[in-house]
């Protein structure tokens, strides 16, 4: 993410990092870096949009487990489940796990690691202005996660009538799921 300007050509009309993509990005100047390399993909008038946990609602608890539920599909029965793991006030670590059912039991099919700063809304806005993006601004539509938007330089999003940001004549609302 942190090069995604060098691999792709814009102009876009929004660029978009959903899922709790940034905070795996460890540190500040690695969020500002790609934050500026995300605006030089912008079209005049586009827009960054970014979803992030809130964590300032997160449970820090040392440990942490995060059940996702059962899947089913293709004649296969999969559940998910995700540990956290707090290394000091600003980081923690995850491990996902898959199982799928035997009939019996279950048997480990995936297991991954990946590392996250926990990086407060607040700050994601500064550092958003400090990559010299514009109109940053946390939106406030229902969706699982926090969604975060701004613009490149002078070409600042347009808010819609009721406040809320128009990616290509379209509000956030508007767009498809």
């Amino acid at each position: 993410m942190r090069r995604v300007a060098e691999s792709v050509a814009g102009p876009f009309d929004a660029v978009i990092a959903f899922d709790n993509a940034v905070p795996h990005l460890l540190t500040d100047a690695d969020i500002v870096a790609t934050f500026r390399g995300l605006s030089r993909l912008l079209a005049p008038g586009g827009s960054i949009l970014i979803s992030v946990r809130d964590y300032a609602v997160v449970d820090r608890s040392p440990t942490s487990v995060h059940r996702y539920g059962e899947r089913t599909g293709d004649g296969r029965r999969l559940r998910l489940r995700q540990e956290w793991k707090w290394q000091g006030a600003t980081h923690y670590r995850t491990t996902m796990h898959v199982e799928e059912s035997t009939g019996a039991d279950w048997i480990a099919v995936v297991r991954t690691e990946a590392e996250y700063s926990a990086v407060s809304i607040g700050r994601l806005l500064s550092l958003m202005d400090e990559a010299g993006l514009v109109a940053s601004r946390r939106q406030d539509i229902e969706f699982y996660q926090t969604i975060l938007s701004a613009g490149a330089g002078k070409h600042a999003p347009t808010p819609d009538a009721a406040g809320g940001l128009a990616v290509a004549g379209r509000t956030l609302a508007e767009m498809p799921t």
